[in-house]
């Protein structure tokens, strides 16, 4: 996942030296309960930059350090691993990078890890118990997905969008739908990696939407899929109005991960290399 506005912070001057400090505006980042990986970035503009000091506030496992100020188009990039956040309340961590050269530039990051889900809202009579639900949210955590769209599930109106088929889906009205991407493999060491390494985030007609990760669990069978390790992301989404609606999945992979399903003997070990992959889809409601 700046408008830099320098400010003179602080100046200090002893004989001919001084000492002039930048610095721009925090900008927001929000995580999901279940936490994850988080990319954070700045633009270096002073070709000086010696050092880049990274600190966090409360502190992020393995996150600060002071290192030299390594470039990438122009960016130095940090990523910070969040666990998932089991309280009712939101947490908020504050990120400072530090680059040290012919000026001292600060950038500020504020992260809002949002709360777990509170239970579903029940109503209770004198005899009776209601429980409000959503149609289709019990795809979420479980296999098999269902059925792809337009074809609606036997025991809900819901169809499935998965990113890594790609091209355009018929969606009936009224239907909600699961969009999904993931990843599936023999062993579940692989699973895991892939599950500790990866970021995913989704669009829907240019609009950021809440990712649930269901964690890595063996599938015997089903949707395709047989004795492997799976992960997934997912999001369900309300019926949509009828239209056409561009989707994305972007996938930022922080270290390589390793895999053995399909991997040519004559290219064993394989790995999947660290990078971003963007996964398009087109969704048609009529």
């Amino acid at each position: 996942m700046k408008t830099r506005v320098a400010l003179v912070f602080a100046a200090v001057t002893l004989g001919l030296t001084s000492l002039e400090v930048n610095s721009a505006a925090a900008t927001t980042i929000r995580v999901n309960a279940s936490g994850g990986w988080v990319s954070i970035s700045a633009s270096i503009k002073d070709r000086t930059a010696r050092t880049c000091n990274w600190s966090s506030r409360p502190k992020i496992p393995g996150f600060n350090a002071t290192d030299p100020c390594q470039t990438r188009n122009g960016k130095v990039i940090r990523s910070a691993h969040f666990n998932a956040n089991t309280t009712t309340r939101p947490k908020i961590y504050a990120i400072t990078l530090t680059i040290h050269g012919k000026t001292v530039t600060l950038d500020h990051w504020k992260v809002i890890e949002a709360a777990r889900a509170t239970p579903p809202t029940t109503t209770t009579t004198t005899s009776t118990t209601t429980t409000t639900t959503v149609p289709g949210s019990g795809y979420l955590l479980t296999w098999p997905r269902p059925p792809a769209c337009p074809t609606s599930a036997a025991d809900a109106d819901v169809c499935d969008v998965a990113f890594l088929v790609g091209g355009t889906f018929q969606v009936s009205a009224g239907e909600n739908i699961l969009f999904n991407i993931g990843w599936a493999d023999a062993t579940e060491q692989s699973c895991d990696a892939y599950a500790s390494n990866t970021t995913t985030t989704m669009t829907i007609a240019g609009q950021a939407v809440e990712v649930v990760s269901d964690p890595c669990q063996f599938v015997a069978s089903g949707a395709g899929i047989s004795n492997l390790w799976v992960f997934d992301a997912r999001y369900l989404s309300p019926p949509l109005p009828p239209g056409t609606y561009s989707a994305s999945a972007v996938i930022v992979i922080h270290a390589p991960v390793p895999y053995t399903t399909d991997c040519p003997p004559t290219q064993s070990p394989c790995s999947l290399p660290a990078g971003t992959e963007t996964f398009p889809v087109s969704v048609t409601v009529s």
